[in-house]
């Protein structure tokens, strides 16, 4: 459309006299403030998603900053420093006093830091559950060791008390691998249902 117009006021100054000079200089001259205008919104656009980029680069970087097995996933540290050297080349553009010049090079580098961010979120939500699946395995090996060295205590200093003729019969073998077995239902219970705070 806005070729088509620019060619008509072209058209217009070929064809006519002064009159049509002024007339074709006047559309020339709205046509490229509506153009200005148009690269405005552009660039405002390209601003406010950017802005939406720094704060999930933010919240990305956060992540990894407390994440305790850097040294396994290295992958997730290497594309996010290439998210971060995307992130300062758009945010020194973005400065300039007219960014028009590099507007198809910010358009494309901030398409480039959209595809990174989604990268990183799927690789960030594989890393989380990993860290989950740790933490709640650690927790209750903890649990389970700590309890299970109680119970044994128990059954181990029991027989040496007075009263334990009279239970006997209760406290043998079989109840102390049953208690056991309960107390490994309760601790994986425990630690497949407590939430935990991760990135």
């Amino acid at each position: 459309e806005y070729k088509e117009r620019l060619s008509k006021v072209r058209e217009d100054i070929h064809k006519g006299g002064l009159g049509l000079i002024e007339k074709g200089y006047q559309k020339a001259l709205e046509m490229d403030l509506e153009f200005q205008g148009y690269i405005y919104r552009i660039i405002q656009n390209l601003k406010n998603e950017f802005e939406k980029i720094k704060a999930n680069y933010r919240g990305l970087s956060s992540f990894w900053k407390k994440y305790p097995y850097k040294y396994e996933d290295m992958e997730f540290g290497k594309e996010l420093k290439i998210f971060s050297d995307l992130v300062q080349k758009v945010e020194i553009k973005l400065k300039r006093k007219d960014p028009t010049d590099v507007l198809s090079i910010l358009i494309s580098e901030i398409e480039s830091c959209k595809n990174k961010a989604e990268t990183l979120v799927t690789l960030k939500d594989k890393l989380i559950k990993k860290w989950s699946f740790r933490i709640r395995l650690a927790d209750f090996l903890k649990n389970f060791s700590l309890l299970e060295l109680l119970i044994a205590s128990f059954y181990i200093i029991l027989p040496y008390l007075p009263f334990f003729e009279s239970f006997k019969v209760i406290f043998n073998l079989p109840s102390f691998l049953f208690a056991s077995f309960v107390l490994l239902i309760f601790c994986l219970f425990i630690a497949y249902f407590k939430n935990y705070e991760l990135g």
